[in-house]
């Protein structure tokens, strides 16, 4: 048995089976992106690179890379470009390939930008790239980033068993959560983040007859407006101190 679901933007057909048993997914089957690709998008990555790589990249033309779409992205989008193998030879210290990441529309921002919605992600960018937790950066402008681009397999339900995959993973989000990144250290957009949330819920949805559709006997029990005032109370209470955390680890 299984459901049917689809993914990405309306217009998109593409679409996946949920099986009876989670753990039967193949995750890796997944296209995730958001958003069309731009038609000038080889244009648009060459330009990059021949301005920020330096090198080999501002000799070649246009029909000397490769370009193509990243699965994975679903704030941004994320596209590969490379030289052609016939320029690769022609390599010293620049890249031969990179991830281009151009932002979109944040889906959820902490409105601690003064301006700036990614002012924040640039600075922790730079942070993770100098100590090696995250991708090496190569440039940045104002509609993104020229990254590392890395051969990599995701972190998937098999390797939870590997001891030493494992371990090494939790020193390197220890490190991260150890860092101290200059950024606003204040809880109070959270707060903002559930009543906005909230409200805008109960303006798009008849929440009630949903939990009824659905058989969500805990929320027909419980008022969701008290339970949020509850954690905001007890978040207020703890007083914990604010640290730094890597929060979409999947």
């Amino acid at each position: 048995m299984s459901t049917e679901t689809k993914m990405g933007d309306e217009n998109n057909n593409k679409h996946f089976e949920y099986p009876e048993n989670p753990e039967d997914f193949d995750f890796s089957s997944l296209t995730l992106e958001r958003g069309d690709t731009p038609q000038d998008i080889k244009e648009r990555c060459f330009d990059l690179c021949h301005d920020y790589l330096g090198g080999v990249w501002r000799r070649v033309n246009i029909d000397d890379i490769e370009v193509k779409r990243l699965s994975g992205g679903l704030t941004n989008q994320l596209y590969y470009c490379a030289l052609n193998e016939d320029h690769r030879k022609l390599v010293t210290t620049e890249p031969k390939e990179v991830a281009i990441r151009l932002y979109l529309e944040k889906h959820f921002n902490n409105t601690d930008h003064e301006g700036n919605e990614r002012l924040t992600d640039v600075i922790i960018a730079l942070i993770m790239s100098e100590k090696n937790l995250g991708p090496k950066i190569y440039g940045l402008f104002e509609g993104g980033q020229i990254q590392k681009y890395y051969q990599h397999q995701c972190f998937r339900t098999e390797q939870h068993n590997d001891l030493k995959l494992v371990q090494e993973l939790a020193q390197k989000l220890a490190r991260i959560h150890s860092t101290v990144v200059p950024i606003k250290k204040n809880s109070n957009w959270i707060f903002d983040f559930f009543d906005n949330s909230y409200d805008d819920a109960y303006k798009l949805f008849d929440l009630k007859a949903l939990y009824r559709e659905t058989n969500c006997e805990t929320l027909l029990r419980h008022d969701l407006k008290d339970e949020l005032e509850w954690l905001k109370k007890v978040i207020t209470e703890i007083d914990s101190p604010i640290t730094f955390t890597h929060i979409d680890f999947r």
